[in-house]
């Protein structure tokens, strides 16, 4: 059996490891540093920016704010997130 992903999924893909290489990656040390310290402002942040590009719970239901993608589609995404922590 083989699946092909659509060109949403595939423009999708390319938009999250966008946001993980550029946002993420770049300040992880100091996302884990301010953990220890009970400050969570620079993941707040990337989470507020993931919402505002509508990365944010990709898996859920349209009509909850999701993409709706079901299991293929995350499947699809999973490598690509799984880059940071």
């Amino acid at each position: 059996m083989s699946a092909s992903l659509s060109a949403e999924l595939i423009q999708l893909q390319a938009d999250v490891r966008a946001f993980v290489d550029d946002e993420i990656i770049p300040v992880e040390a100091q996302i884990i540093a301010e953990d220890r310290q009970r400050d969570r402002t620079t993941l707040a942040g990337l989470q507020d920016e993931a919402r505002r590009r509508q990365l944010w719970t990709p898996h859920l239901p349209k009509a909850l704010g999701g993409r709706g993608l079901g299991v293929i589609g995350m499947c699809a995404l999973f490598r690509t997130m799984g880059r940071s922590l």
